[in-house]
């Protein structure tokens, strides 16, 4: 695996720490993992950072793969919300995909974004989750 996948304390929020050349394949696998261990939907916030990546190479066959899991997920548990974290050069355009078919594919209450920083996507899940009145985002 590229990565660490670390739950927060409350199970409500997932930080997947990226390493390495990051594959499509790869990102597939992790989704379907970090789906798994939350049988009871607790999930809002996911949050992939790339800041410690070479770079991240997905085909629009994987692009498709990962947006319908997460259109599945968000049947079941639609208020999530995903940052993407990493320099345009890690995330090689795949976070700007992304955000137009899961805009347009997975549903209104699933929400993502880039950041170029771990604290500028913390801030804005932060922001969310309060405005939401959900549980805040633990550092």
């Amino acid at each position: 695996m590229p990565g660490t996948i670390q739950f927060d304390d409350s199970d409500t929020g997932v930080i997947l720490n990226m390493t390495g050349m990051v594959t499509g394949q790869e990102i597939i696998e992790i989704n379907a993992r970090i789906y798994a261990d939350d049988p009871d939907k607790k999930l809002r916030y996911q949050i992939w950072d790339f800041t410690e990546s070479v770079r991240m190479e997905v085909s629009p066959r994987e692009l498709d793969i990962i947006t319908r899991q997460d259109r599945d997920e968000a049947m079941q548990n639609p208020h999530q919300l995903v940052a993407l974290v990493g320099s345009p050069r890690q995330l090689n355009g795949v976070d700007i995909s992304y955000q137009i078919f899961s805009q347009n594919w997975v549903g209104e209450g699933f929400q993502s974004a880039s950041f170029r920083t771990l604290k500028e996507a913390r801030q804005w899940i932060a922001e969310k989750l309060d405005t939401a009145g959900s549980t805040r985002l633990r550092n």
